[in-house]
């Protein structure tokens, strides 16, 4: 059983159709100098073989993370995202969209950070981002962070934070709330906003994952154009 009073991290990965990009995204989890404690596929009742595909992998992993699948109607990516922190056990939950990367060392920088900074409970990092056209840039989160200035009000200009680059306390969701289900898109943005009076951030100036723009990405393309007009 995982103790969720320690320093574990659950990887919370909704799924839509998901067959053809969900093995790169896994592998990424499955590749970290240190491993994660639970991987959460939450599928959002997708008509393709995502679901097939995912439990061929599980299947053949050999590592030491809990896998799970959670198979749901759909109705979604805040409601997947939901269930997923739901099922979770651990004490972080970290999020990565089901076709989106980590850099290796990515657990490995966040557990360094968890253990100097016992008082924080909200963790975001760079990330690359490959556009359609295969042009590769950095969405630098950290440098649009102001230390002293309220997270809110820069939350209200811009969105800080990028889904896949967001750990946070299990603990900040369960007691403030978790996503919008009555919204089909914007869902995260939103979150981040009535979290901000509760959330003490630190942002790791360094880039460990990788954002791959496509159609149909599950985070909302509103507020994916928002996000990098302010970033670019």
């Amino acid at each position: 059983m995982i103790d969720g009073s320690a320093d574990t991290i659950a990887v919370v990965c909704p799924t839509f159709n998901s067959q053809a990009f969900i093995e790169r995204t896994l592998k990424s989890i499955f590749s970290q100098t240190i491993p994660v404690n639970e991987i959460i596929i939450s599928d959002d009742g997708s008509t393709d073989e995502t679901l097939v595909t995912v439990e061929k992998i599980f299947a053949r992993y050999n590592g030491n993370a809990k896998c799970r699948l959670l198979k749901n109607n759909h109705n979604g990516p805040g409601a997947t995202r939901n269930k997923g922190i739901l099922d979770a056990k651990s004490s972080w939950i970290a999020f990565i969209d089901s076709d989106d990367t980590w850099e290796d060392d990515k657990v490995e920088e966040v557990l360094q950070v968890i253990n100097k900074k016992p008082n924080i409970n909200f963790i975001c990092h760079n990330e690359y981002r490959i556009n359609t056209n295969k042009k590769k840039t950095v969405i630098d989160c950290s440098s649009r962070y102001v230390p002293l200035k309220s997270i809110t009000d820069q939350l209200y200009w811009s969105n800080l934070f990028s889904t896949s680059a967001v750990i946070c306390k299990r603990s900040l969701l369960i007691k403030r709330g978790i996503f919008d289900e009555s919204l089909m898109s914007i869902q995260d943005y939103e979150l981040w906003l009535r979290l901000s009076p509760y959330i003490s951030v630190f942002f790791i100036n360094k880039t460990l994952g990788t954002y791959i723009e496509r159609k149909g990405n599950i985070t909302s393309n509103n507020t994916i154009r928002r996000f990098i007009n302010e970033f670019i």
